[in-house]
């Protein structure tokens, strides 16, 4: 059975250099919305942070990933934190590194390593886990079984990826673990177009 490492629990890492502080936040997520959301709650806790830069992925083959500089020169922050996310061959994670700004310019080199350390120093702290591949999945149905589906999808743990509406009719995908995706489809048959 396939499988992908990523951490146990969320962790945080910091790296200070001339006055600057990196704070480094890390989480196993599952989809790009849980991501974004994690960054945002990152965000609103260090409102008054310069920057907030971050990188993420989710797919065991990395298919799914994204950088953001935040403001910071292109390359010197986002894709120094993916690059240490894949050295360590983490997959469903996302990072975040908050930065303080100390009134002194680290240039791009400065950067790229302030980024790195940070992230560094956090996936240090992480629990690495071994966790079996998931299974993508995609339903479709009508709008009137819209409750029905969505108790099954919270009954048996399933992982929302989309949701679009197309009239009156739902197209759902979901990510669920390989030896429950058969049950799992036996329960949805009947409510399927």
């Amino acid at each position: 059975m396939a499988s992908f490492k990523t951490i146990s629990s969320m962790v945080t890492g910091k790296y200070v250099e001339k006055g600057s502080r990196f704070i480094a936040y890390a989480k196993h997520v599952l989809t790009e919305k849980e991501a974004i959301e994690f960054v945002e709650v990152i965000r609103k806790e260090h409102h008054k942070a310069r920057h907030l830069c971050y990188a993420y992925t989710v797919g065991t083959l990395n298919e799914k990933y994204r950088v953001n500089d935040d403001g910071e020169p292109t390359y010197t922050a986002g894709q120094p934190i993916l690059n240490q996310i894949r050295k360590n061959g983490l997959n469903y994670i996302v990072v975040a590194v908050v930065r303080y700004f100390g009134g002194v310019l680290l240039g791009k080199g400065g950067l790229i390593q302030a980024y790195s350390t940070s992230t560094s120093a956090a996936l240090e702290t992480a629990q690495i886990v071994e966790k079996p591949e998931l299974i993508n999945r995609i339903i479709s149905f009508h709008i009137s079984h819209y409750t029905t589906i969505i108790d099954l999808v919270k009954k048996n743990r399933l992982i929302i990826v989309t949701e679009d509406f197309e009239g009156e009719i739902c197209k759902l995908e979901y990510l669920t673990e390989p030896e429950l995706a058969e049950k799992i489809e036996l329960l949805f048959q009947k409510y399927c177009i």
